[in-house]
């Protein structure tokens, strides 16, 4: 995830918007090895879906945060099968429009690397802390996020 992070910064994403894309993916990671995804649901998409050099794998995280902030009946009819599988997330983590990020081989890489750790082992209170630096504070006070 360093590597990633830095690769991002190195780019220009920054801020705000990294944190909160970094955030996303760590959730993903830490559903699919705790049963709120299928088991190497997200690795899956990565591995069969984009493709190897990067370029098309910040649209296809994208278009994956979009579903995950769309509950299922509201869903496009037509997306692909794959896609169509992951679950609603409510909780608003997905609902902010984040810049598109940009990829390249590497990153695509080092996300892969990430997804053979087990996540389940990391504690559910780190990820609680990570989510609320990424809140708006008016909103986590809001919700109780404290």
């Amino acid at each position: 995830m360093g590597k990633l992070h830095d690769r991002l910064e190195e780019i220009g994403y920054t801020g705000h918007p990294l944190e909160v894309y970094l955030v996303r993916i760590l959730f993903l990671l830490f559903s699919e090895d705790t049963t709120i995804f299928n088991k190497q649901q997200f690795q899956e998409y990565l591995e069969q879906l984009t493709a190897e050099d990067g370029s098309d794998l910040a649209s296809k995280l994208q278009e994956l945060f979009q579903v995950l902030n769309t509950p299922k009946e509201n869903r496009f009819k037509n997306l692909d099968e794959q896609l169509a599988d992951f679950p609603y997330i409510n909780g608003k983590l997905f609902e902010e429009n984040l810049p598109t990020a940009s990829f390249d081989t590497k990153m695509r890489q080092a996300l892969l690397d990430c997804c053979y750790i087990d996540w389940s082992k990391i504690s559910p209170a780190i990820f609680g802390s990570m989510f609320q630096s990424v809140m708006n504070p008016k909103e986590r006070r809001n919700l109780g996020a404290h």
